[in-house]
C-alpha cells in the first residue's frame, strides 16, 4: 500500500521559531553508522579538522549514538546535537537528515563529501548550502561563512522540495485528513458488502 507524505512536524516546529543568534562554532556531525561507509570515518574527520584549522574556525564533533568508531575524545562534545545546533554557526556533515534541521534553524550547512558518497539529496544545493569534496574546498567555504542572504531565505526552496512543509496545514492536520479519508473509504467498502 503506498504511503502519503504529510510533512515533518520537527522541521515545522523549527521553522516556526525565530532563528537564534549564531556563534562561530562549527559542529561536525560524525554519522558513520550501520556499516555504511564507516571505513571513511577517520579520513573524513581528519579533512574536516584540517579545514577548520586552515579557516581559523573552532569546532566540536557531535557523534551519532550508533557511531562506534574511534574519534578523538578531546573533540567530541557531550552535549546533545540539539543543544549544539542552538548556538552553532555551521554544521558540517555527510549525508544526514540533520542537514535539514540545520537549515530550518538558520544554521549554515556544508555537505562534505570527499569520500564520494552517491546519495543525491545534498549534491544539488540550489544555493542553499555549500558542498565540498576536500579539506581545501571545505576551508574555502568556511572562510566565506556566514553568507547572504540568510540561511532560511536561501534554503526555503530546497527544504520545501525535500521535506514538504505546508505553512497552511500542519503535518498533524494533514495526517488526520489522510486517516479520516481512509476510514471513510473503509466504511463505504465494508457497508457495500
Amino acid at each position: 500500500r503506498p504511503g502519503t507524505v504529510v510533512g515533518n512536524c520537527r522541521i515545522e516546529r523549527l521553522l516556526a521559531r525565530p532563528a537564534a543568534p549564531r556563534t562561530d562554532l562549527v559542529v561536525v556531525n560524525c554519522n558513520f553508522t550501520y556499516g555504511v561507509l564507516t571505513e571513511h570515518r577517520r579520513s573524513w574527520l581528519a579533512s574536516v579538522a584540517a579545514a577548520c584549522e586552515a579557516a581559523g574556525r573552532r569546532y566540536v564533533v557531535s557523534r551519532h549514538g550508533a557511531d562506534r568508531g574511534w574519534v578523538d575524545p578531546r573533540r567530541v562534545s557531550r552535549r546533545p546535537v540539539d543543544d549544539l545546533l542552538g548556538e552553532a554557526g555551521v554544521l558540517v556533515t555527510r549525508f544526514s537528515t540533520l542537514g535539514f534541521e540545520a537549515l530550518a534553524r538558520g544554521v549554515e550547512l556544508v555537505y562534505h563529501n570527499p569520500h564520494g558518497e552517491r546519495v543525491a539529496t545534498f549534491r544539488d544545493p540550489r544555493g542553499a548550502f555549500g558542498v565540498s569534496d576536500s579539506a581545501e574546498s571545505l576551508a574555502e567555504i568556511l572562510r566565506r561563512l556566514p553568507a547572504e542572504p540568510p540561511v532560511r531565505e536561501r534554503s526555503a526552496a530546497f527544504l520545501a522540495a525535500q521535506v514538504d512543509v505546508d505553512p497552511a496545514r500542519s503535518s498533524a492536520e494533514r495526517a488526520a485528513e489522510v486517516v479520516t479519508a481512509r476510514d471513510r473509504k473503509s466504511t463505504r467498502l465494508n457497508s457495500s458488502h
